[in-house]
């Protein structure tokens, strides 16, 4: 079934952060909202509600159903499951899980973040386990 992100140039829901999320897992929404919407050249959303999503970080997992692993400061993970993306890290693993999920829609990651951000009015994603 997979998951789709993008329909008609806009994310298809909300990217969903936790109200008690750590600073780390807020700073990956605000990054994921921003590329987003340089993809679709569209407003996307960014919560704290757990209503509507369709890309879930961290704590917010909890809303859900999903439980959340502890992670070493490094380690990280991103699945899909029910027409979600869910991302989940530790302290630095959250960015290196952004940083996969994202190359995995095809943008190009430097050094310093993101180089390559393609345009798509449509998106959808396999499962991903």
């Amino acid at each position: 079934m997979g998951v789709r992100l993008i329909e008609n140039c806009r994310l298809t829901g909300k990217i969903i952060v936790s109200p008690r999320a750590w600073e780390y897992e807020r700073e990956a929404g605000i990054l994921l909202k921003n590329v987003f919407e340089t993809m679709t050249q569209n407003e996307a959303r960014l919560t704290f509600e757990a209503e509507g999503g369709v890309i879930i970080i961290g704590s917010a997992m909890f809303f859900y159903g999903e439980r959340q692993r502890e992670y070493s400061a490094d380690e990280y993970s991103w699945y899909t499951k029910n027409a979600k993306v869910f991302i989940d890290g530790g302290e630095r693993g959250l960015a290196c899980a952004v940083r996969d999920f994202l190359e995995s829609i095809g943008c190009l990651m430097g050094v310093d973040g993101v180089e390559k951000i393609p345009l798509f009015c449509d998106l959808g994603i396999p499962e991903k386990e």
